[in-house]
């Protein structure tokens, strides 16, 4: 019989904050943080109540609270009704919320993280290749489908579009790289959509998330690799336009508030 782990004695590993330590709740939350790192807290203990934070920290409890709902927001945390605040298991939000907050959503950014798909995402489709279940093929055919009737649906075709995505991350059974690419591909949202506004987009995206399907289907890492090249090359032309007309118009508008 597998016994719940007790909760740890808290108070020794918190230490009270001060005035000059800048905004409490930001702090507060930062110190929580540093202990999940350190293995003083992990996953599945319950954090102590809200009173008991208050006394350990020294603050009040309304700054607790706003440091929970920033540790939430980051998906550190989870709050239960009635039970209480729990150490999380690690989500795609740890890595999209930091992330989204250094790098806003300009064009530049888009640029960025397009980049990084073009590192990641081959090697993942040549691992799903490798390691892809039957379940994993049945939804990837899922997602195929759902992308060839919803063509001239956008937003129903950019979620079955991540949909597959996701599906390909999650079948080359790597748990960390299922993570990161879980977090790429929700902060993608801008770039799907200014790579489905050039026409056409949507019928040259079923062309090649087909081919990856289909090398993942005969366990070919290597075509799936070389499809998903190919599919992130047409992105990368699709997008470039529209980048450099967002950039020209980012630019003109800081030159125009330079000059007022």
């Amino acid at each position: 019989m597998v016994f719940p782990r007790e909760d740890p004695p808290m108070r020794h590993i918190f230490s009270s904050l001060q005035v000059e330590d800048g905004i409490l709740s930001v702090r507060a939350a930062q110190q929580i943080q540093e202990r999940i790192r350190s293995g003083e807290l992990r996953r599945g203990d319950r954090l102590p109540s809200e009173r008991e934070l208050s006394e350990y920290l020294g603050v009040s409890r309304t700054v607790v609270r706003e440091a929970i709902k920033l540790l939430k927001a980051m998906g550190l945390v989870r709050v239960r009704q009635g039970v209480g605040t729990f150490i999380a298991e690690p989500g795609p939000e740890i890595l999209e919320a930091p992330i989204a907050a250094l790098m806003g959503s300009g064009p530049k950014v888009i640029a960025d993280l397009h980049q990084v798909r073009e590192i990641l995402e081959p090697p993942i489709a040549a691992l799903a290749a490798q390691n892809a279940v039957e379940d994993h093929i049945a939804r990837l055919e899922q997602a195929m489908h759902d992308m060839e009737a919803n063509i001239f649906h956008l937003e129903r075709y950019i979620e079955a579009d991540q949909r597959f995505h996701s599906i390909l991350a999650e079948a080359t059974g790597n748990s960390v790289l299922q993570l990161v690419a879980y977090s790429i591909v929700d902060l993608m949202q801008k770039e799907r959509h200014l790579c489905f506004a050039s026409p056409g987009a949507t019928q040259r995206g079923c062309y090649h998330h087909q081919r990856i399907l289909e090398a993942v289907k005969a366990r070919d890492p290597q075509t799936a690799l070389a499809a998903m090249q190919d599919h992130l090359g047409q992105i990368r032309e699709d997008i470039t336009p529209n980048i450099q007309s967002l950039l020209s118009t980012q630019e003109m508008a800081e030159t125009a508030e330079d000059g007022s």
